[in-house]
């Protein structure tokens, strides 16, 4: 592979606008400090290109204006926190557009990504004994447990366009959405006659990334580098 590109998904874009915005990060409950920071990091010193998808941006103006209205006075006031979160949405909107190694990804084929999304959910066969035992492995008490939703249909859908357009790169979802990178190895097995295969998913959590050859475990910063070579054994560390 010459080039590794970076796409990025919501939670991983709200997550770098917070640790950089902190009316923005006072105002999120959900927001870990030390987490934003270390996705900050990848974000801005990252040697790699990162790509942000339309609906990925879409996504996230909806939780900034749409998700926790502050309705607590009356109208005017209201409508006042509406002008004040988009006149920050500008500002963040030029903050982004500002970064180095930051472009957008727009659909522009003619084609929509919902239907491959939506046989993408309904495909009984991805589920298999391995999925389902990391699940139950996974579930804290709970009786149930998330796979995909809708939106991380999408973004794998556009995820495969961006790797289709660019084939000779290893084109790579960044996500802290634990299981999406998860099940990400079994769909691209799974589905291999029509999801590009120069593809792959890392876990933005993790604290190193350890190498499925030697087993050294390298810092989590070693994916902002040009190239992510293990520290020991000098072989890639981006499975796929």
């Amino acid at each position: 592979m010459s080039e590794i590109i970076y796409m990025a998904d919501t939670n991983i874009l709200y997550n770098w606008i917070a640790a950089s915005n902190p009316a923005l990060l006072a105002a999120t409950r959900f927001i870990k400090p030390e987490i934003a920071n270390q996705i900050k990091d990848f974000c801005e010193k990252n040697q790699n290109q990162i790509i942000i998808p339309d609906l990925v941006w879409v996504e996230f103006l909806s939780v900034i204006l749409h998700k926790e209205i502050d309705i607590s006075g009356n109208f005017e006031k209201t409508r006042q926190w509406f002008r004040n979160q988009e006149t920050m949405i500008q500002q963040i909107e030029s903050f982004v557009q500002n970064a180095a190694n930051m472009d957008w990804l727009n659909w522009e084929s003619d084609i929509s990504p919902y239907p491959d999304a939506a046989e993408l959910l309904r495909d009984t066969g991805l589920l298999d004994r391995d999925t389902f035992n990391w699940m139950k492995k996974n579930t804290s008490g709970s009786l149930t447990q998330k796979l995909l939703d809708g939106m991380d249909s999408v973004i794998l859908i556009y995820l495969n366009e961006l790797a289709r357009r660019n084939s000779k790169d290893l084109v790579v979802l960044y996500t802290a959405d634990y299981p999406l990178w998860r099940i990400f190895p079994r769909i691209r097995s799974y589905h291999r006659q029509w999801f590009q295969q120069n593809t792959a998913a890392v876990y933005a959590l993790r604290e190193d990334i350890q190498c499925r050859r030697c087993g050294h475990r390298n810092p989590a910063g070693i994916l902002r580098g040009k190239q992510v070579l293990c520290h020991r054994c000098g072989k890639f560390l981006l499975d796929y």
